[in-house]
């Protein structure tokens, strides 16, 4: 990982978003139990409003995108990469479309608890700090939704 730099990180981010949001589109459009598919709608969304601000923070110029990662940053960024499963959109999409409403939360709940753990270990290395913190929120939040649900248990 030498040699990493932040604007590749930002775009690893967008990446996740970005099959987040296929991933919940599909399953929306896919899923039999109408709860599941209303909070996919909803995930949906907020994963396209993180990805637009991801995209922000990369075309910031006082972002420094090539600055390149201290060595405390690499190693704990590093950490956290190695465990990080980062589906293709075309294997969200298929995700979403084999499984049942039960396989769509657990999916969708390691997804998130992916996110929550990037976003984590990135927010030291961004410049924009409030906008992380609030992608970082609504992540939480998605893990409580997601995990709510879970338990609840489906029709």
């Amino acid at each position: 990982m030498s040699g990493l730099r932040i604007d590749e990180v930002l775009q690893m981010a967008m990446q996740l978003e970005e099959a987040g949001m296929v991933f919940y589109e599909t399953a929306a459009r896919c899923c039999a139990d109408a709860r599941v598919a209303d909070l996919c709608r909803q995930l949906s969304a907020d994963e396209q409003d993180h990805l637009q601000t991801f995209g922000r923070m990369r075309s910031a110029p006082q972002q420094r995108p090539h600055r390149p990662l201290e060595p405390e940053e690499m190693r704990i960024l590093q950490e956290c990469l190695d465990d990080l499963v980062l589906p293709s959109p075309e294997e969200a999409r298929r995700l979403a479309e084999a499984g049942t409403p039960a396989d769509v939360l657990r999916t969708a709940l390691r997804m998130e608890k992916d996110s929550v753990a990037l976003y984590r270990r990135l927010a030291p290395c961004v410049n924009d700090a409030a906008a992380l913190r609030t992608i970082l929120e609504e992540e939480e939040a998605h893990v409580r939704d997601l995990g709510r649900m879970s338990r609840e248990g489906l029709d």
